[in-house]
């Protein structure tokens, strides 16, 4: 017979887990009003955008670190960003909300 653990220290386990991933998540508030938030975990930034989820990868640039993929892209810098769909700005003058 298998034995499920249980009690204070079975509920912390998940918890636990998710510390230790390095999930870093922002929300920003874009020109227009729109809600985009941002989890960083690992090298993979996990953005919520109004019509989509999606999981980027880290891409290093000359202009510094960013994420994306062949549709879209991240460009976190400081307390700002922007979210690109190809070569069109689709989410511009996103500030971090604290």
């Amino acid at each position: 017979m298998r034995r499920h653990a249980t009690g204070p220290l079975a509920l912390a386990a998940p918890l636990v887990l998710v510390a230790a991933c390095g999930s870093h998540a922002r929300t920003y508030r874009c020109e227009g009003g729109s809600v985009v938030t941002a989890d960083q975990r690992g090298d993979v930034m996990h953005l919520t955008l109004p019509e989509t989820t999606l999981a980027l990868p880290q891409v290093q640039s000359a202009d510094g670190v960013h994420y994306g993929d062949a549709a879209y892209s991240f460009w976190p810098k400081g307390d700002s960003a922007l979210v690109m769909r190809g070569d069109l700005i689709i989410y511009r003058h996103c500030i971090g909300a604290e």
